[in-house]
C-alpha cells in the first residue's frame, strides 16, 4: 500500500541497505571449514502473525523515512524558516549549512517529529519531483532553504494536528466513507478526514477544522495559525482535552470566521492578536463573528479589542474563567456584537460608556463578577433584550 513499512531498499530518495549486503549461508569461506570450524544449526521457530483486531480504530502507521535522512534536516529547516522565533529554538549545524530549526521536530517521538517523517514519506511516494529537488539542493551543500509550498506548509500542519492529540480518534478514515474510492488515500490525503473540510476537492488547502466532541487530547500547534493563515475559515474543538496556551499565531488567520476552543482545560491569557488587538495583528481578524472561550481556565485581563479590527464579531463567549481586571474601555469598537458573556469571572471596575456605541447589543451577560460604579446611561442607546447583571457590587440608580 502506498503507507506501508519501508522496504529493505532505501532507493535513490532514501539510501539503506541492500539485501546484497547481509551475508547469507553461502557466503561463509571454505577455509572455515577446512579449518575444522564446525558449523552448528538452529533451529528457528516461526510464529503466525496476530489477527488484526476489527473493531480497532485505524492509525497512521509508521513513516518510512529514518530519522537519520540526509534530507530529514533541510526539511526541518524549511519547516523551521516559516515559523516565528517564539516557535523556534537552538541553531543546529548540517554540513557547512546552519540551520535554525526547533529540536521537537527532530524527536520522532513528537508530534512536529512524526510529521517532518509523515511529510517525507508522502513527499518519497506522491510528490517525488520536489522531493528531487531537496535532495539535489541538499547534495549541493547549498545554503538557502527550498522554498515550502503552501500545500506542503498545510500538510505539515495537519500532521502536527493529528499526531498531537488525534491518532486515538481514528480520524484519518474517509470521511464519506467511500472506499472503493481510489483517489481517496485516508493517511495522506487530509481532506477526507472526518471533520475536515478544503477549499476545493483538489487544493489540499484546509477551509475547516471542525472536531468539537471527539475527545482530542493535546496542545494548540501554533502551525495552525502560521501555516493555514491564509484559508481556514472555521477552527471548532470546543468540548475536548484540549490544554496547554492559546498560541498569539492563531491571530494570523485572517480569513477565521468561527472560533470555539469552549469546554476545555486551556490556561494563560487570551492573545491581544485574537481580538485584533495593536499588536502587529491588527486588522487580521476582521471575518471573525464567534469567539467562544467560556469554561476553561483562562486568567489575565480581556485584551483590547483592536478598534476598526472587530469589525464582524456578533458573538463573544467568554463567561466561567478566570478573568480579572476591568472591561476594555474599547468595548463599544465592535459594531456588530449582538450576544456578550463574560459571567462567572474575577472583573473589576465599572462597565465602560463605550456601550452606548452598541446598537446591536441584544444579550449582555456579567453575572457573577466584582464589577462597581454605576451602570452608564449610555445603555438606553443599546436594543438590549437580555440584561443580567446579578451578583455584581454595582450601584446607583437604573
Amino acid at each position: 500500500s502506498s503507507h506501508g513499512a519501508a522496504a529493505v531498499d532505501g532507493g535513490d530518495d532514501f539510501p539503506g541497505a541492500q539485501i546484497d549486503d547481509f551475508p547469507d549461508a553461502s557466503s561463509v569461506s571454505s577455509g572455515d571449514a577446512a579449518a575444522g570450524t564446525s558449523a552448528t544449526t538452529t533451529a528457528t521457530t516461526t510464529t503466525a502473525p496476530p489477527t488484526p483486531d476489527p473493531t480497532a480504530l485505524p492509525t497512521i502507521p509508521p513513516p518510512t523515512p529514518a530519522p537519520t535522512s540526509p534530507l530529514r534536516p533541510r526539511l526541518v529547516s524549511a519547516i523551521a524558516a516559516l515559523m516565528p522565533a517564539s516557535s523556534t529554538s537552538t541553531a543546529t549545524t548540517t554540513g557547512t549549512t546552519t540551520d535554525t530549526a526547533d529540536a521537537n521536530m527532530f524527536d520522532p517521538a513528537i508530534s512536529r517529529g512524526r510529521a517532518v517523517d509523515w511529510l517525507l514519506d508522502y513527499l518519497s511516494q506522491e510528490n517525488k519531483e520536489w522531493m528531487l529537488d531537496l535532495q539535489r539542493q541538499t547534495t549541493a551543500g547549498e545554503e538557502f532553504y527550498l522554498p515550502l509550498p503552501m500545500e506542503l506548509r498545510q500538510r505539515y500542519a495537519m500532521g502536527v494536528l493529528y499526531y498531537e492529540g488525534g491518532p486515538h480518534l481514528g480520524l484519518e478514515d474517509d470521511r464519506d466513507g467511500n472506499e472503493d474510492d481510489a483517489s481517496a488515500e485516508p493517511d495522506h490525503n487530509y481532506c477526507t478526514w472526518r471533520g475536515i473540510t478544503c477549499t476545493t476537492s483538489t487544493s489540499n488547502l484546509v477551509a475547516e477544522i471542525d472536531w468539537e466532541g471527539v475527545n482530542y487530547r493535546g496542545t494548540i500547534p501554533p502551525e495552525i495559525g502560521s501555516m493555514l493563515s491564509t484559508t481556514l475559515r472555521r477552527l471548532g474543538m470546543g468540548t475536548n482535552q484540549l490544554s496547554g496556551t492559546l498560541p498569539t499565531e492563531l491571530g494570523a488567520l485572517a480569513q477565521l470566521q468561527y472560533l470555539n476552543l469552549a469546554g476545555n482545560q486551556l490556561r494563560g491569557t487570551i492573545p491581544p492578536q485574537l481580538l485584533g488587538g495593536n499588536n502587529g495583528n491588527n486588522g487580521n481578524m476582521r471575518s471573525l463573528h464567534t469567539v467562544q472561550l467560556h469554561s476553561n481556565r483562562l486568567t489575565g485581563t480581556i485584551p483590547p479589542f483592536g478598534l476598526g479590527s472587530m469589525t464582524s464579531l456578533k458573538f463573544l463567549e467568554l463567561s466561567a474563567n478566570r478573568l480579572s481586571g476591568p472591561l476594555p474601555t474599547t468595548l463599544g469598537g465592535m459594531p456588530a456584537l449582538e450576544w456578550m458573556c463574560a459571567s462567572s469571572n474575577q472583573l473589576t471596575g465599572p462597565i465602560p460608556s463605550s456601550i452606548g456605541n452598541l446598537d446591536r447589543l441584544e444579550w449582555f451577560d456579567l453575572t457573577d463578577n466584582a464589577l462597581s460604579g454605576t451602570l452608564p446611561p449610555q445603555m438606553q442607546d443599546c436594543p438590549i433584550k437580555w440584561l443580567e447583571l446579578g451578583r455584581n457590587r454595582l450601584g446607583g440608580t437604573i
